[in-house]
C-alpha cells in the first residue's frame, strides 16, 4: 500500500507540474509555419497569378472581351469587314 501512495503522489506532482509550458516552442513553430504559409500564398496571389495570365499560361476571359471591342469597332466603321475578319479569326484561333 505504501507503494501505491508514493506512486499517486509521483503522478499528482507531475499533473501540478506546468507540463504545458513544454508545449509552447512547438505551438510557436506551428503558427510561424502557417504565417509564413500564407505570407507566401498572399505573395503569389498577388504578384504571380496577373503575370501568368497577361503571358498567356492561365485561362482568362480577356478573349471574349476583345471580340466584343472588335464588334464594336467593326459597327462604328472603324474597321471594315475584311480587318474584322482576320483580326476574329486570330483572336479565335488563340483561344484554342
Amino acid at each position: 500500500m505504501e507503494q501505491f501512495t508514493v506512486a499517486l503522489q509521483g503522478v499528482a506532482l507531475q499533473l501540478d507540474s506546468d507540463w504545458w509550458l513544454e508545449w509552447i516552442p512547438l505551438i510557436g513553430s506551428v503558427l510561424g509555419a502557417l504565417f509564413f504559409a500564407l505570407v507566401i500564398a498572399a505573395f503569389v496571389i498577388v504578384f504571380f497569378i496577373p503575370i501568368l495570365e497577361r503571358a498567356g499560361w492561365m485561362e482568362s476571359d480577356d478573349g471574349q472581351d476583345a471580340i466584343q471591342t472588335l464588334r464594336e469597332r467593326y459597327a462604328r466603321g472603324e474597321i471594315d469587314e475584311e480587318e474584322f475578319e482576320r483580326r476574329e479569326s486570330f483572336l479565335r484561333n488563340r483561344e484554342r
